[in-house]
């Protein structure tokens, strides 16, 4: 049993056999159907005793199905409408709760909180869902702005989320993955996943949040065009925004939260989508769905060295590629126009001899400037150690709450890791019900 489960269930603390027989059938039914929820009584189906003993078996299955509910094991995902109306019993009651953010952490808490059956307001500052996922189609073809990437597909929830809308337009990538198996790219993009989380939720957009002030009982929020009232706040912006104190907290942030806020780095990639006239790039490159060189100088290092096929099985030719490191930054200093013809010369360097037509479409991405991003993923500065992830998550007073992929210590800069900050956040919200 882990720790959390021993704290749950201490009857079991020395004899651990029967939870741990119903635990493990409770999982295994959810991974054998994780497109409709799991009931206790589903699962009492399949316990084979009689008499006092299967008495006993019902009962505890009403607690652990509960409680692998409330820590996002099972009955989570895309799911909505719970039976009954809600996971948990009224006892889990945390009042009205308002999330900052729709990205992936912001709408993973707001379901989970939502199928609790938990009041959920989820504010966000731009005039769509998503966050740093933004999946562009204007070149006729998905490509993601922000996060395409699933790291790693084995027990991975955005995996299993994909398993539940039946997203099977996947294209492996590359073998090395957070969690295991092989990363993999999502062809149609992670912006269906995203619509299924927000379908059914009170989310407002184009609110800015500018104060959050929790010195009473009551949390206020407010935005540039308006004002909230939760019992509890969950805080789900990017790491630079936080860092650059965007958002006026009243009391003042303690000093070891802002600490290990400013002792994290704002990384930064840019990307270019490019469409063509003609997928050039088949005379040379057969069997791969990316090219690429070592950049012939040190000052290019980062820029444009891989292009990836994003239409590999079709006709279209489009090509996206990315730009890191110091490069990310200098372009971003740049008109669109001008990185393009960085970009083309590049991609013509890689094919001497032979004609490269001209783009009919592209689009180059900003985060840098973004005034709701202004970064892509966080990472650990010199001086700096992983135990930053774990201080910004903590809560503060058991009323303001923190998720994101920077603060997410084991999976940091991924959807999986935003997404999995949201699913733990909501089950702390909730473990800390109103008195």
């Amino acid at each position: 049993m882990e720790y959390d489960e021993v704290q749950e269930f201490p009857e079991f603390g020395r004899e651990q056999t029967l939870y741990l027989a119903l635990r493990n059938l409770t999982i295994a039914l959810w991974t054998l159907n994780c497109k409709e929820f799991l009931t206790p009584q589903k699962c009492a189906g399949h316990v084979i005793v009689r008499g006092l003993v299967r008495i006993r078996c019902v009962q505890e299955l009403e607690r652990i199905v509960c409680f692998l509910s409330r820590k996002g094991l099972i009955n989570t995902g895309l799911l909505k409408d719970p039976p009954g109306g809600a996971l948990l019993p009224k006892d889990f009651d945390a009042g009205t709760v308002v999330v900052i953010g729709a990205g992936p952490s912001g709408l993973a808490a707001a379901r989970q909180l939502h199928n609790f059956g938990t009041k959920v307001i989820v504010l966000e500052a731009q005039d769509r869902v998503g966050g740093r996922v933004w999946d562009d189609h204007s070149l006729g073809s998905c490509v993601g702005r922000g996060a395409q990437i699933v790291n790693g597909c084995i027990n991975n929830p955005v995996a299993l989320m994909c398993e539940q809308v039946s997203s099977v337009n996947w294209d492996q990538n590359e073998m090395f993955a957070q969690f295991a198996g092989d990363h993999t790219l999502i062809g149609d993009g992670y912006g269906i996943l995203l619509q299924k989380l927000s379908e059914g939720l009170d989310i407002r957009l184009n609110q800015e949040v500018t104060h959050i002030d929790y010195t009473g009982e009551e949390i206020v929020v407010k935005t540039k065009s308006g004002e909230y009232k939760g019992s509890k706040v969950l805080v789900t912006l990017p790491l630079a925004v936080l860092q650059k104190n965007v958002v006026d907290f009243k009391p003042p942030l303690p000093d070891k939260k802002v600490k290990a806020i400013q002792s994290l780095g704002a990384g930064l990639i840019e990307k270019v989508g490019l469409k063509f006239p003609s997928r050039f790039w088949d005379s040379r490159v057969q069997g791969a769905d990316f090219f690429g060189h070592i950049p012939p100088t040190e000052d290019k290092r980062g820029q444009f060295g891989v292009f990836y096929d994003m239409t590999p099985s079709s006709k279209q030719a489009v090509l996206m590629t990315v730009v890191s490191g110091e490069a990310a930054h200098h372009i971003s200093k740049l008109k669109d126009e001008e990185v393009i013809d960085l970009c083309m010369k590049a991609l013509r360097g890689m094919f001497p001899g032979q004609k490269v037509p001209d783009p009919i479409g592209y689009f180059v991405t900003h985060w840098r400037t973004h005034p709701y991003a202004q970064m892509a993923y966080s990472f650990v500065k010199v001086g700096s150690t992983g135990e930053a992830y774990d201080t910004i998550a903590e809560d503060i007073d058991q009323k303001v709450f923190f998720a994101g992929e920077a603060t997410n210590r084991h999976f940091p800069q991924t959807v999986t890791g935003a997404y999995l900050s949201g699913v733990r956040e909501a089950s702390k919200i909730v473990e800390q019900p109103l008195s």
